[in-house]
């Protein structure tokens, strides 16, 4: 066995990550006309480490003398959140969830239907994050939950337990299994592992591959004009700026060809059901085919919330639905969309080394 696969082998078997380099591609050079280039050196952590330190990041420093670029490790303890609203997954896990939020969607139902569905989601928004705030649960829940179930277990082997101990037992036991189901489904819609089951034994795995996509994903500084800038509004004039040159200017479509010629020999063809009305059977079948830990929309609500609310939601998605298909719909209520930056390689310091994304 060579030292290379020696070495690879034990990485595998500590269950070892190499932490991305976010804005270079090697970390060594011969410096010859015709350089040889590699990636020597690496930082290397476990799963422990990343769950204590999600946020960590690993860039370069400029190597003025020697072969070897110098690495930065940064280490941080918490992921930011984004100051834009996201529909969680795990709060269908509180049974008092749905039966707080929804009557808010009633109360804004008025107006054509795009208004009347912006309105209500607007309603649902502001009023999931009132009871977001009023149920959240203490850094310390889980660990007050376990002494609890533990000290009365203990107890339990010496004497028999008051109904009242065994009723805040119980409690005790179904608070932390809902903690616990809903912390799963947080992580999951991050992890975006959709092959793998939502579960407790799998939180950490899906907390640890959220953050390794978080420090993949994330824009630490950019190159504008052969200087490297980190602050937040320059580096959104810069992407900015070059999202706009790649889209260009609005022009009048001009139609090269006739459809009527196009389409002549399909006359006979009945086209009936392809122009038909939406049903409610089919929307249904549709929602319900939608995977619930799909991205959210600009309006922050996934497929996960349709799921669970669809018979409160139902009447005001077909409105708009009909609406659409009768050409009445101002979808300029609805249509609008984030750009995410995706890097295109390894070593993205650059605007043009982003992919554009539309959600």
């Amino acid at each position: 066995m060579s030292v290379t696969q020696a070495f690879n082998d034990a990485i595998s078997d500590l269950g070892l990550i190499d932490i991305p380099l976010l804005d270079r591609l090697f970390t060594w050079s011969n410096h010859r006309a015709t350089p040889t280039l590699a990636r020597l050196d690496r930082v290397f952590y476990n799963n422990s480490m990343s769950l204590i330190f999600p946020n960590s990041s690993l860039t370069s420093l400029p190597k003025p003398t020697s072969d070897h670029t110098p690495i930065l490790l940064t280490v941080s303890t918490s992921i930011p959140k984004p100051n834009l609203f996201r529909f969680e997954n795990g709060w269908l896990k509180d049974r008092d969830f749905l039966p707080s939020i929804l009557p808010a969607w009633h109360g804004h139902l008025h107006g054509n239907a795009a208004g009347a569905m912006a309105g209500a989601l607007k309603a649902v928004r502001s009023a999931s994050k009132a009871w977001a705030r009023s149920k959240h649960a203490p850094p310390s829940l889980h660990q007050n939950c376990k002494f609890v179930i533990y000290l009365f277990d203990v107890l339990e082997e010496t004497r028999v337990l008051s109904a009242g101990e065994q009723l805040l037992r119980l409690e005790c036991q179904e608070k932390l299994a809902a903690s616990l189901r809903e912390r799963a489904a947080y992580w999951k819609q991050r992890g975006k592992r959709r092959a793998i089951r939502e579960g407790d034994s799998n939180t950490q795995f899906f907390h640890a591959h959220a953050s390794q996509r978080l420090r993949r994903n994330q824009i630490r500084a950019l190159e504008v004009d052969g200087a490297m800038v980190t602050s937040h509004e320059a580096k959104t004039a810069a992407l900015t700026a070059h999202l706009r040159n790649l889209l260009g200017e609005e022009h009048a479509a001009a139609w090269a060809f006739s459809l009527d010629s196009l389409y002549a020999a399909a006359a006979t063809v009945n086209g009936e059901p392809l122009v038909a009305r939406f049903t409610k059977a089919e929307a249904r079948v549709v929602v319900r085919a939608m995977n619930r830990n799909n991205s959210p929309g600009p309006d922050g609500f996934g497929p996960s919330f349709y799921l669970a609310a669809w018979d409160t939601v139902a009447s005001s998605v077909m409105e708009l639905a009909h609406a659409f298909h009768w050409g009445e719909a101002e979808l300029e209520r609805l249509n609008r969309a984030f750009m995410v930056m995706i890097p295109k390689h390894c070593a993205a310091t650059k605007a043009g080394d982003f992919r554009p994304i539309c959600l």
